[in-house]
């Protein structure tokens, strides 16, 4: 190693204090001078330059976060500069790898986890030394363990992610990052995995991705692949010609085209930019384009993940697996695009996907290992980006990568290169193409034998499988062109089908499409004539899926000057093609009158036959042309011919084939739905009746009557009965809603959600209010940013409402540490932030709506609580929901019974409006109905006139407000308090507020105030989504995530004011009512004893002695115990003598009924088969 600890003696070191002003001076440019002097300063004080020492790092963290300056120091390129005679400062190494970044806290803890791949051997397709599925054998090590690996030897080669020995062939030993079932390596097998890995071979430099890495502080094992530094690429020029739809040799310029918008692999622009035409060659498989191209860096990136990923748990977050790999797919392109901007070989996205081990050939001098230190990779933490969406979109639009699709735009299926399969199909392939064939030479390990199968007919494995509730068996078959059953027009057409109802409504293009993605095949098999896998066309010289190659010299002379060429000797056939290739060229009429005039001419063929010609090639072009555009009546469904099990699975399938990508008809409670707008711009969910449905069907479908001797068909609606069958079937196949939601909101992965449309992760229909304006969010904002986001809900909305009756100043003081100056804030030295928790609990409100699907559970009730009317209750909702809604929530008055309960929350549920607001409450609340509805995920109450239930979600934040709230036991402990002063008689008659209209201002200020909560999140987010220490019976998880957030943001108060909520109930001080109140909250028919439970009591016996002993959950030690007189409690608060307790149970509890909220409570002595004596709670 170079001695890294030399130094040139500075002719002048400024301090440390002096290169930060320096550098912060607007009108200094030289900041690369500056940044010398710093490394100068370090190597005077202490001498060692590996690194920067702890001033230095402080500055470097300091100016990495200036947005205002461009330049981004580099430690190695300033510490080579400084050192005179070395063109660089050597990294720490170990083994072949060097060592880049600084060694972060827990980093040590982290390379001692364990961490399970799967390793084998891949050698080439079919390939006898290739492990087989099955046989990859799962090896667990440390993270150091795999880092530091081992020497290899006569037998066996080195390993880990250090070393870079010298291998004979590309292929050998590969690991895939994760663990599987049973060593199979596919998709749907992985359970766990530990690791994301990249392949980047698109002309991203090397340096660059590693500079990257290190500035984003992640932990990377980087290696250079085998044909590292490789400076040509080949393209079959048919390929090129067809995918260009061109004729001759193509020019640079349309090389540079194919690159970039139809290559199998993403090429960076600067690397396409310099690419150049070396020759055109003729090898065993066809002529081939080469390419002269700058050295392509090749390489593979290894990301250690935080926390393994395990499919499992995904899959119940989610709710299919499906969806569980689809996610990993989206962060995978995440990573690659929205991380690193780089972009990658898509099959990475496979979590089986296998990586080759580092090796480089003999003599080779450029490989590189590199050990980037870090933080591992948070797989939460990563922004996803449809991998669909990337593969299909290669304009550059990020809208479109990121999902975009105009309305009613027809599905689109690709290949991985993203050429369209649908193209395809129409020009030919539909009718040529022998899938089955495929399937049986180039994929036999896909075949499974049922016995029986007629010629030509497969069944296969489903490249859907891992959606089906079962795997294996034969439910999936492909059958070639030639072998399928013709059509009514004599055509017939190659298919592939399955019978699984995960795969209904599926087309058999998108089973073509995802076998292509998974690698079972090569897409060259849609275009293979020597093999037989595409027939000839009838015509084989007319094949749009084979271009005509063209004639030497055809760019260099005019259609009429190639036609000189022509004499008496010439045949027919020559000619034929000469004017197909000029009618494929595009040559208009003109053109086509003078090339026929000059063969007439030279030629024994007079103008009748030429124009025979041009005749005859019009002719099937137009056939084509109407087939294509006819295309769609292959789905037409003939009613007068198909029967009527024909007919309703043809609209079942219709309707699920275009609901698939774009879900227009959704599951939502117990009905299907629509989202619809409203005359005021608003979006709802509308429920489709049977009039609605067969509407929708009559869109998405196309009936048909055929008559006549030519067989006309004419349009008709759906057949009734197809309707009322389709109406009543099972609602389960459609997607299921949540609600819609127009402003963006985080998913459970923490992930923002920005694209319009539904979104099967969180099953939420987000559209987008084209009004609303958001700035930028940061991925990480900063103290300026976190700091704005406070000040605008504190300073503009919340401290005029003077909660827990602070006035302006005081409020602004205690949250933002500052005072006010003619409307601007000033901090004040010294201050420090003080709990507010009216206050915080007023930002709770605005900010739940925005992570609603990051916690699991319900969410308590806010209870704004004023002493009298005119303290602005309902104005603070209003403000608060309209940041969210773009609306203040409707108010509503709180029924005081059962039945009218149920009336209004259903309604109110089944809205999706995320806010319920009861509003002017002046009577003490005890409501069971509601209590219930506040802690059960679910509400299940019957439609207002008729006799039918339904359930929905609660996903809603309750609010209420009241002067003088008084709320029963049950209900106070599922509210947190707002509580409202503003210390003045008449309150209505306040003036002097920052905005006089609040709600005007909120409106026309919403994009600010939507940043405003995104970015607090987003802090949140950033920070490692750490868990507020708080706790809330039945809301632990709400506590933990609004209290992280709030904690992050440096909000005091959080659930700080629970015992005067308490405070506020309406229960009797009476113990003996407090045990009735609690024993109630069971559901009607629980047994108790009242002493303590033994395992000879019946399965779910509780006990009075635990309830009383416990009773206050909120204290400590002997507190927590509810005391009653005469019961035989001890002087800590145990009740010891049973006797007493069992006789005091029966003569103050059980003896009569008791009124608690909705219900009659009363309690039956009961005997088991064991004699035991217990109690059933009755309620009615």
């Amino acid at each position: 190693m170079v001695d890294a600890t030399a130094k040139k003696a500075p002719e002048f070191v400024p301090a440390w204090g002096d290169l930060d002003e320096q550098f912060n001076d607007p009108d200094n440019y030289e900041l690369e001078e500056v940044f010398d002097s710093l490394v100068a300063r370090q190597a005077d004080e202490y001498e060692d330059l590996k690194e920067p020492c702890e001033e230095a790092q402080e500055l470097l963290d300091q100016w990495n976060l200036d947005d205002d300056h461009d330049y981004m120091p580099n430690w190695r390129a300033a510490v080579a500069r400084c050192q005179p005679g070395l063109e660089s400062v050597p990294d720490n190494r170990l083994n072949d790898a060097e060592i880049r970044g600084r060694e972060t806290d827990g980093l040590a803890d982290f390379l001692a986890r364990n961490a399970t791949f799967l390793l084998g051997e891949l050698w080439g397709q079919r390939d006898r030394r290739n492990t087989q599925d099955g046989d990859w054998q799962a090896q667990t090590r440390t993270w150091g363990q795999w880092n530091e690996g081992q020497e290899g030897d006569k037998n066996l080669p080195a390993w880990g992610f250090s070393r870079h020995p010298v291998g004979k062939h590309k292929a050998g030993s590969a690991i895939v990052l994760g663990s599987s079932v049973e060593g199979a390596r596919k998709a749907a097998a992985m359970d766990t995995m530990y690791a994301i890995g990249l392949d980047i071979d698109s002309g991203a430099k090397l340096d660059d991705v590693i500079q990257i890495i290190e500035e984003k502080n992640l932990l990377c094992f980087v290696y250079s692949s085998y044909r590292h530094g490789l400076s040509e690429i080949e393209l079959k020029r048919d390929e090129v010609l067809r995918k260009l739809q061109i004729k001759g040799d193509p020019t640079l310029e349309q090389v540079q085209t194919f690159l970039r918008e139809h290559a199998k692999d993403r090429y960076e622009e600067s690397f396409v930019d310099a690419v150049t035409i070396r020759e055109q060659k003729q090898t065993a498989s066809g002529i081939k384009i080469i390419l002269d191209t700058p050295p392509l860096d090749k390489f593979r990136l290894i990301f250690p993940l935080m926390d393994p990923v395990k499919f499992m748990a995904l899959t119940d977050k989610l709710g299919t697996h499906q969806a569980a790999l689809d996610l990993w797919e989206d962060k995978v392109t995440g990573l690659a695009r929205n991380v690193l901007g780089v972009h990658f070989d898509v099959s990475c996205t496979d979590p089986s996907r296998l990586f080759y081990t580092a090796r480089h050939p003999k003599g080779a001098d450029n490989w590189r290992a590199v050990i980037v230190q870090g933080d591992p990779l948070s797989f939460d933490d990563i922004t996803p980006m449809k991998k669909a969406a990337y593969t299909s979109n290669r304009d550059g639009n990020p809208f479109s990568q990121a999902g975009g699709e105009t309305a009613g735009s027809r599905r689109e299926y690709k290949t991985p290169s993203g050429a369209s399969l649908n193209d395809w199909h129409s020009d030919g392939g539909k009718n040529r193409f022998m899938i089955a064939d495929v399937l049986e030479t180039l994929c036999p390990d896909k075949v499974r034998v049922a016995g029986g199968e007629a010629q030509g007919h497969v069944h296969t494995e489903c490249p859907f499988e891992g959606e089906h509730s079962s795997e294996g068996g034969t439910a999936t078959m492909a059958i070639n062109c030639l072998d399928a059953e013709p059509s009514p027009s004599g055509e017939s057409y190659w298919t592939i089908f399955c019978h699984h109802d995960a795969c209904q409504g599926r087309h058999k293009l998108e089973f073509l499409e995802e076998m292509l993605r998974q690698g079972w095949f090569e897409e060259d098999a849609l275009y293979d004539l020597d093999s037989g896998f595409l027939l000839e066309a009838e015509d084989s010289e007319d094949d749009p899926l084979t271009p005509l190659p063209a004639e030497p010299g055809d760019t260099d002379k005019t259609p009429e000057e190639r036609a000189e060429a022509f004499n008496t000797e010439s045949s027919e056939e020559d000619i034929r093609k000469f004017v197909k290739r000029l009618f494929r060229e595009g040559v208009d009429l003109t053109v086509q009158a003078n090339v026929t005039a000059v063969i007439a001419k030279n030629t024994n063929l007079g103008r009748r036959e030429v124009k025979k010609f041009w005749k005859e090639l019009e002719d099937a072009q137009q056939k084509r042309d109407r087939d294509k555009d006819d295309s769609h009546l292959e789905g037409v469904a003939v009613i007068n011919e198909w029967g009527f099990d024909l007919l309703h699975e043809y609209g079942d399938k219709r309707i699920h084939e275009a609901n698939r990508e774009h879900p227009k008809v959704f599951h939502y409670a117990r009905d299907l739905c629509v989202i619809r707008e409203d005359s005021n711009g608003q979006y709802g969910i509308h429920i489709l009746n049977k009039g609605g449905f067969e509407n929708h069907l009559n869109t998405v479908a196309r009936f048909a009557r055929v008559g006549g001797e030519d067989r006309k068909a004419t349009g008709v609606a759906a057949p009734d009965d197809v309707v009322r069958y389709l109406f009543n079937d099972d609602y389960g196949k459609y997607p299921s809603l949540r609600g819609i939601i127009t402003t963006p909101s985080f998913t459970a992965t923490g992930a923002l959600l920005t694209q319009s449309g539904y979104d099967w992760e969180t099953k939420l229909f987000f559209q987008p209010d084209p009004s609303l304006n958001i700035p930028d969010v940061s991925d990480v904002p900063t103290e300026v940013e976190v700091f704005e986001a406070k000040r605008l809900l504190v300073q503009e909305i919340l401290a005029d409402f003077m909660p827990d009756g602070m006035t302006r100043a005081e409020a602004i003081k205690a949250a933002l540490c500052c005072e006010e100056v003619d409307g601007e804030l000033r901090p004040i030295p010294g201050a420090a932030v003080e709990p507010t928790p009216s206050l915080a609990h007023a930002i709770v409100m605005a900010v739940f709506p925005f992570v609603r699907d990051m916690i699991s559970g319900n969410a308590p009730g806010i209870a704004i609580d004023k002493q009298k009317p005119g303290a602005g209750a309902g104005k603070l909702e209003a403000a608060m929901s309209t940041i969210y809604s773009g609306r203040a929530t409707p108010a509503m008055a709180l029924p005081t019974n059962p039945d009218e309960m149920s009336k209004v929350l259903l309604p109110a549920l089944r809205s999706g409006r995320p806010n319920v607001f009861f509003d002017n409450i002046n009577a003490a609340v005890d409501s069971g109905e509601l209590a219930s509805a506040m802690t059960a995920p679910t509400y299940e109450a019957r439609i207002l006139g008729k006799s039918e239930t339904v359930e929905v979600e609660v996903r809603c934040q309750w609010v209420i407000a009241g002067n003088k709230l008084r709320l029963s036991d049950e209900l106070i402990r599922r509210f947190v308090l707002i509580y409202l002063d503003p210390k003045t008689a008449n309150p209505e008659n306040r003036t002097g507020f920052r905005h006089g209209e609040i709600e005007e201002w909120v409106r026309g200020s919403r994009g600010r105030l939507v940043w405003a909560c995104l970015t607090l999140v987003q802090n949140w987010i950033a920070g490692g989504r750490q868990p507020g220490r708080y706790d809330k019976a039945s809301y632990s998880q709400w506590a933990r995530t609004m209290g992280g957030i709030l904690d992050a943001a440096g909000i005091k108060g959080f659930l700080g004011n629970e015992k005067e909520m308490k405070a506020r109930s309406s229960v009797s001080d009476d113990p003996v009512q407090q045990l009735v109140q609690r024993l109630a909250e069971f559901e009607d028919g629980r047994l108790f004893v009242t002493g303590t439970v033994a395992k000879r009591h019946p399965e779910g016996t509780q006990s009075v002695k635990a309830i009383l002993e416990g009773f206050h959950e909120d204290e400590e030690g002997d507190a927590q115990a509810l005391r009653l007189p005469g019961w035989g409690y001890d002087p800590f608060g145990i009740y010891s003598n049973a006797q007493k307790l069992g006789s005091g149970f029966k003569r103050d509890v059980a003896e009569e009924p008791h009124k608690v909220g909705d219900w009659e409570v009363s309690f039956e002595a009961v005997e088991n088969s064991s004699g035991l004596n217990l109690w059933k709670l009755v309620k009615t």
